[in-house]
């Protein structure tokens, strides 16, 4: 062979980066600090700030500078640095001093009692000793029982103490358990990043969302129920479709999330299983003919004006059940799509997002959010958005 043994050498160029990753392996626009790649030495190049992993080239002939046996392994520290200290991540629970407090100024005033009625004389105490026995009686059961840290900390009911009263007196998201418990989870730390945005953004402030099963609990005190399909959730029973369909006809607004951003409808295409089991459960259902959400439609004006839904996908659309504008206030009960929002609002405790997205839009989460603040509003304010939608044609027509 008389090529055996000529090594070809690469052509040295240099290769100007196109897309690159940022720490939390998100595609992101290459920053000013990042240089181009040589070709010629590219097995020789480290991962670092002017060499981040990502696309470097042409459109055409993009090479991939991917992390491979680059990065350092990870190891864990013989010892910390100056300076540092070690803590449990949370730390101990605050405690709520206030009980306290008030059970030592009821001693004291049982104190100060005492006091008065010893400057004024033994024998006038004991005139009046069964009146004050009483008196004291009562004020060191108010503070022993009353004001103690267990009987404060027993009037702080949690979901577990939930009463029927209390879901109709608070304003409460509500989300469908499933049975699958990674969809379950992602559902309420969605709700619960949606409910912290409406709190900051707006005059809405929610409680604590809960999970709701469709057969067992009672659906009218939740303006809006996000549903997520899952192939673990069991078929529903007839009492159960009776009271999802009176639900539905009554006010309330149900989002269904098929999480495969497949169109729900009318698809030629392969649908998805959430498309799928979502057709099944939609059989069973009174639901009217369904229009795409367009331009003009009050969900994209109720709050933010919006033109795009996006969740954990975007570019996904949505569809809604066509009612009869005096039909309740006119809004539809039905919203039903695939971009999986309850990914895009999920948080933990400190506020961070927990689930990526699946896009290269810098602002998809926060066109999320903006999306789920439309359709708390829209489910709250009726008709009162689509009037404004038509002010000005309504201000056009008094001018003539």
């Amino acid at each position: 062979d008389i090529y055996a043994g000529i090594e070809v050498e690469a052509e040295s160029r240099p290769l100007a980066p196109q897309t690159v990753l940022d720490g939390f392996g998100r595609s992101a626009r290459p920053g000013p600090s990042v240089r181009p790649l040589d070709q010629a030495a590219l097995a020789d190049t480290p991962i670092g700030p002017r060499h981040p992993p990502g696309l470097y080239g042409e459109d055409a002939a993009a090479l991939a500078f991917n992390v491979g046996d680059r990065a350092e392994p990870l190891r864990a520290l013989d010892e910390l640095p100056s300076g540092l200290r070690r803590e449990v991540i949370g730390g101990p629970p605050e405690r709520d001093l206030g009980p306290w407090l008030l059970a030592l100024a009821a001693a004291l005033l049982v104190l100060d009692l005492l006091i008065a009625l010893w400057l004024k004389g033994y024998h006038r105490f004991r005139r009046r000793g069964a009146a004050t026995a009483y008196l004291l009686a009562g004020i060191l059961v108010l503070a022993g029982q009353g004001l103690t840290p267990g009987a404060a900390r027993a009037q702080d009911a949690g979901p577990a103490d939930r009463t029927v009263i209390d879901d109709a007196l608070d304003t409460r998201l509500a989300y469908v358990v499933t049975g699958d418990d990674e969809v379950d989870r992602m559902s309420a730390a969605g709700l619960f990043g949606l409910s912290e945005i409406l709190r900051a953004r707006t005059s809405v402030e929610p409680v604590e969302s809960v999970p709701i099963d469709i057969e067992r609990d009672e659906l009218l005190f939740y303006p809006v129920v996000y549903w997520p399909m899952s192939g673990a959730q069991p078929e529903l029973s007839d009492a159960a479709v009776r009271k999802l369909d009176t639900y539905l006809r009554t006010g309330g607004v149900v989002l269904f999330d098929t999480r495969d951003d497949g169109s729900p409808v009318g698809a030629g295409n392969a649908a998805g299983p959430g498309t799928t089991r979502l057709r099944q459960l939609l059989s069973r259902i009174d639901v009217g003919p369904l229009q795409r959400v367009g331009d003009d439609h009050v969900l994209g004006r109720s709050f933010y004006l919006l033109d795009v839904f996006p969740g954990r996908y975007s570019g996904g659309r949505i569809w809604v059940e066509t009612l009869d504008s005096l039909a309740n206030d006119g809004v539809s009960p039905l919203i039903i799509g695939g971009a999986d929002w309850a990914a895009a609002w999920a948080m933990d405790d400190s506020g961070r997002p927990v689930a990526m997205l699946q896009g290269s839009d810098r602002n998809q989460r926060e066109m999320a959010y903006r999306f789920g603040v439309n359709l708390v509003m829209y489910a709250l304010t009726g008709n009162y958005k689509a009037d404004q939608v038509h002010l000005p044609a309504i201000l056009e027509r008094l001018g003539q």
